[in-house]
Formats: structure tokens, sequence, C-alpha cells
């Protein structure tokens, strides 16, 4: 997602990742999602935006 959003301005970052990850969704789960614990924050760009959501691993 990082290199992903490099390519848009950092105004567009938020926009951006919400919809690929919408779209992302939509085609699997994460297997994780079962356990019941939540996902790690992980960042997204290097203005300090982050995203909690586990892998997705089945399609």
């Amino acid at each position: 997602m990082r290199e992903y959003l490099a390519q848009y301005p950092r105004a567009r970052h938020f926009d951006v990742a919400r919809i690929v990850i919408d779209q992302a969704v939509r085609l699997g789960v994460a297997q994780a999602d079962f356990t019941g614990l939540p996902a790690k924050w992980q960042p997204i760009n290097d203005y300090g935006a982050k995203v909690q959501a586990h892998v997705i691993d089945k399609y």
C-alpha cells in the first residue's frame, strides 16, 4: 500500500486507500478475522497514516 500511495498526492491518500481496501475486501477474506483478535495498526505512508486490517489470505 505504501508504494502504491506514493504515486498520489498526500491529500488523496485516504480516499485512494479506502477504495483499494474496499475492493480487496470484496475479493477475499482474512482467516485471522475469524480469530476475534484485532489486527495490528500498520503504517501506509510516510506521514503517519495507518490502517488496521488483517492480510487477505483466502480468495
